[in-house]
């Protein structure tokens, strides 16, 4: 016969075991990550989605880690100004906070990492790899004048340094001309093609110029989220998206 002990200490280990559940499944319910991406974009990660998050930017909002194109800046609050825009930054006193160009700021009460990538120029290998993206694509367009910057980072959690090479050829209104933008990744020797967009002798602007924004460590798994930014001719014609990495390659969240 089982005694009155041992149920009772039974049923204490039953209700620990819920209440620890509980606690770490309403914590992870609550979990989000989100970051503000100049001139308009919220996005934000919660639930293990993206989203984009329309709603309310005009209203103050505290605790971002704010960037500008000179680098960290500051804890500050921010708030989207729709007829300027952009985010407008602000201290504790609700002063205004200068910054140098465009802004990103994040703010998160998941176990995160900033990543903070090494950046140099293309090699001629490095050079390569976007002539092979182009023709991949179809695009018989010369990379010569292209605008490239090379990140290294490690991309997948193996300690191992991996490539991301962002290559952007304008277009030039002054004659008919080509244009594309390119993010290709270079993990384990192996090539993918994160982004393409491009137009042979195109007379338009339908071709963005794009750019990598911030790298993450979101869940602490040593897989990377990238988060890019597609500008478009026109300031506030842009799009943010997020490209997430995993032991398959990549996935791309919130298409533009």
């Amino acid at each position: 016969m089982v005694s009155k002990k041992t149920y009772i200490m039974l049923f204490s280990i039953l209700a620990i075991f819920t209440g620890v559940v509980l606690f770490f499944g309403a914590t992870y319910e609550q979990g989000y990550f989100s970051i503000i991406i100049d001139p308009v974009h919220k996005l934000t990660y919660r639930n293990n989605q993206w989203n984009f998050d329309n709603e309310n930017l005009g209203v103050a909002d505290r605790g971002y880690e704010i960037y500008d194109e000179t680098g960290y800046i500051g804890k500050y609050t921010v708030t989207n100004i729709a007829s300027k825009k952009r985010w407008f930054i602000y201290d504790k006193n609700m002063a205004e906070v200068s910054k140098t160009g465009e802004i990103f700021g994040f703010k998160s009460n998941l176990d995160y990492e900033y990543v903070s990538p090494e950046v140099s120029s293309l090699t001629a290998s490095d050079e390569q790899y976007i002539t092979n993206a182009l023709e991949e694509n179809n695009l018989n367009i010369d990379q010569a004048n292209s605008y490239s910057t090379k990140y290294i980072v490690d991309l997948d959690g193996d300690n191992k340094k991996d490539t991301v090479l962002v290559s952007n050829l304008s277009y030039d209104s002054s004659y008919e001309s080509s244009s594309y933008a390119i993010i290709v990744a270079i993990i384990k020797n192996k090539e993918y093609t994160l982004y393409v967009k491009g137009r042979e002798n195109d007379s338009g602007y339908e071709t963005p110029f794009v750019n990598v924004v911030a790298i993450f460590d979101i869940k602490k798994d040593g897989y990377k989220e990238m988060i890019i930014k597609e500008t478009f001719f026109g300031e506030s014609n842009s799009c943010a998206s997020v490209i997430e990495f995993d032991k398959n390659g990549f996935k791309k969240h919130l298409k533009c």
